[in-house]
C-alpha cells in the first residue's frame, strides 16, 4: 500500500489531472493491490489519496498563478511547497497504513486466494499486458524540460509551459505515429475544455469570494494569523469535500485573500501554497470527484467506502501541511 500511493503521488507529477492519473494509474495497481490481498475499498483509496501529489507538478495551474501573486517564478514556488508536501504525505500514507492494519484491510492471504480462484488462469492471461517503455516516457518528458530548465537548476534554457506542453504534443506524434488531423483536433478540444472548465471556477471564486466577506471571515482573517491558516487549509479543504473539485476554492481563496496574506503575517507564497494543496487533499477524499468515481469504479466498490478510508489520512496530512507552511 504505501509503495502503491507513493508511485501515484509521484506520478500524478507527469499527470496532474486526478482523473486522468487515477484512470491511467489505478487500472493497474487497484487490480495489483486487490490480487495482493488488499479490501478493494482500500485499493481505490490508496490511488486516490495519491492523487494530491499533482500539487506541485509544474503542469498545475496553481502554481504559476500563486507564482504571479508572489512576484516569483513557477520554480521557486513548488521548491518552497514541495519539503512540506514530501512530509505530509508521508503523514498521510502512515495514517491510512495503520488504519489498514487495524480494520485487517491490507494484504491477506484468505483475499489474495479467493481473488485468484474468482478470476481463474483466463482471466489472469487476459489481465496480462506488455509494457512500451517509450510511451512511459512521452509524458515525463514536459515535466523534466520544466525542470532542467529552471532558473534552480539551470542546465537548459528556459522553458515555458506552453512549449514544453507543445515539445510533449510532438514527441507523442512522433512514438504513436497517430492521424496528425486527430491529433490537433483533440488538443485543441483538450484546450477548449479547460477554457470552459476556467470560466466556471470564476464564476465559483466569485461567489466564494462574496461569501467570505458577509460572514465576516476576512475581518477575523486580519486579526489572527492561526485563523488566517486555518482557513487557508480547511476552507479550500472542506470546500473541495463537498464540491468534488479542489480547483474552485483555492483559486477563489487565493485570488482574494492570498494578495492581503502579509496583513494575516504570512507570506504570500506560503499561504497561497498551503490553499490550493489543501484543496487537492480535500478533493481527494471526496466521494463525488471524477477521480474517486474512476477509482471506486475500477475497485468495484462504492465511492462512498472509499472516501470514508481517506478521510483520517487526507486530514492528518491538512494539519501537517498547515503546521509546516
Amino acid at each position: 500500500m504505501p509503495i502503491s500511493f507513493f508511485l501515484t503521488w509521484w506520478i500524478s507529477l507527469a499527470i496532474p489531472s486526478a482523473s486522468g492519473c487515477s484512470a491511467a494509474v489505478g487500472s493497474i495497481l487497484i487490480p495489483t493491490l486487490i490480487a495482493a490481498g488488499v479490501h478493494p475499498a482500500m485499493a481505490a483509496a490508496t490511488v486516490l489519496a495519491g492523487t494530491w501529489g499533482s500539487a506541485i507538478s509544474p503542469g498545475n495551474a496553481h502554481n504559476p498563478f500563486v507564482a504571479d501573486l508572489a512576484g516569483t517564478d513557477m520554480m521557486t514556488v513548488i521548491i518552497n511547497e514541495t519539503p512540506a508536501s514530501v512530509i505530509a504525505s508521508i503523514a498521510c500514507v502512515v495514517v491510512m497504513t495503520v488504519y489498514a492494519v487495524l480494520r485487517r484491510e491490507g494484504a491477506t492471504e484468505e483475499r489474495r486466494l479467493a481473488y485468484l480462484k474468482e478470476i481463474g488462469e483466463e482471466g489472469k492471461k487476459e489481465a496480462s499486458f506488455h509494457v512500451r517503455p517509450l510511451l512511459a516516457i512521452v509524458p515525463l518528458v514536459p515535466l523534466f524540460l520544466l525542470i532542467l530548465g529552471s532558473k534552480q537548476v539551470g542546465l537548459l534554457p528556459e522553458i515555458s509551459v506552453p512549449l514544453s506542453m507543445l515539445i510533449g504534443v510532438a514527441l507523442g506524434f512522433l512514438v504513436t505515429l497517430q492521424d496528425a488531423q486527430a491529433i490537433c483536433r483533440k488538443f485543441f478540444e483538450g484546450m477548449g475544455n479547460a477554457y470552459a472548465d476556467v470560466i466556471g471556477l470564476i464564476v465559483c471564486a466569485s461567489v466564494f469570494t462574496t461569501g467570505m466577506t458577509a460572514i465576516g471571515l476576512t475581518e477575523l482573517m486580519e486579526e489572527s494569523q492561526t485563523a488566517a491558516a486555518a482557513a487557508g487549509t480547511f476552507g479550500p479543504f472542506f470546500i473541495a469535500v463537498i464540491s468534488g473539485s479542489g480547483d474552485a476554492a483555492a483559486f477563489a481563496f487565493n485570488g482574494a485573500i492570498t494578495p492581503f496574506a502579509e496583513q494575516f503575517g504570512l507570506s504570500i507564497m506560503d499561504l497561497g501554497s498551503l490553499a490550493q494543496i489543501a484543496g487537492a487533499m480535500g478533493r481527494s477524499m471526496s466521494p463525488i470527484a471524477g477521480a474517486a468515481i474512476i477509482c471506486a469504479g475500477l475497485a468495484k466498490v462504492n465511492p462512498i467506502e472509499v472516501s470514508k478510508r481517506n478521510a483520517l489520512p487526507c486530514l492528518a496530512s491538512a494539519i501537517v501541511l498547515m503546521l509546516l507552511l
